[in-house]
């Protein structure tokens, strides 16, 4: 089942079973202004924002297994008590306020024998019902301000939590510590390079002159 839109419990739907749509979307914001002279200029400052308005015409039919009648009169009656939620466009809100559904005009309507309504469109108001969020969040829409988070301060000896280098076969060579530049990587590489390279050669010697002397013992 494909989720269009969701407001208050009202799904607008595409599925095999069934087809309850919305056409219309109509997103409106406004502000107040107040008239100014200036240099027998007019021209206007900003008082307030106006609520923001959303408009939808919500499609019901009998056909595409909709109970019309019902559909349309609740939501007639969640206009007149001014129900308010969030309303979703997919599985994001459109704006980050609630909207209160302020009017629902029932127009179109087909309606046979028995008060059997076969098809009826519903002209919904909503307007803004509280101050905005952050616009554009994980499960909003739009795009607003955020606040940036300020970065909190470490404490402690940073160069303790710097990695160490290990160097396993000799244990004279227990332990370097990294600098964070490049270069004095390299520079403690090329150390523990050259350490190493004149430890296995000091190794080498002594192990020559236990040789020899093994030899000469042996003679």
């Amino acid at each position: 089942m494909a989720e269009i839109g969701r407001w208050n419990g009202h799904a607008f739907v595409v599925s095999p079973d069934v087809i309850r749509g919305f056409t219309g979307l109509t997103i409106k914001g406004s502000s107040e202004t107040e008239d100014k002279t200036k240099d027998k200029q007019k021209y206007v400052t900003r008082k307030n924002s106006k609520p923001a308005e959303v408009s939808i015409t919500v499609n019901l039919n009998r056909m595409l297994n909709v109970d019309v009648r019902t559909e349309a009169i609740t939501l007639v009656q969640e206009a007149l008590a001014g129900e308010t939620d969030y309303f979703y466009v997919g599985s994001k809100k459109l704006l980050d306020c609630k909207l209160m559904l302020t009017e629902a005009q029932v127009k179109e309507t087909t309606i046979t024998t028995g008060d059997t309504w076969l098809k009826a469109d519903i002209q919904l108001t909503m307007k803004q019902a509280d101050k905005y969020g952050s616009l554009g969040s994980g499960d909003g829409g739009g795009g607003g301000r955020r606040k940036k988070k300020k970065k909190s301060k470490k404490t402690g000896d940073k160069k303790n939590k710097k990695p160490d280098i290990y160097f396993a076969d000799h244990t004279e060579l227990t332990k370097l510590v990294n600098n964070n530049t490049a270069s004095s990587a390299q520079r403690d590489i090329s150390n523990i390079t050259g350490m190493a390279k004149r430890t296995s050669e000091k190794m080498m010697q002594n192990t020559k002159k236990v040789a020899g002397k093994d030899n000469r013992n042996g003679g």
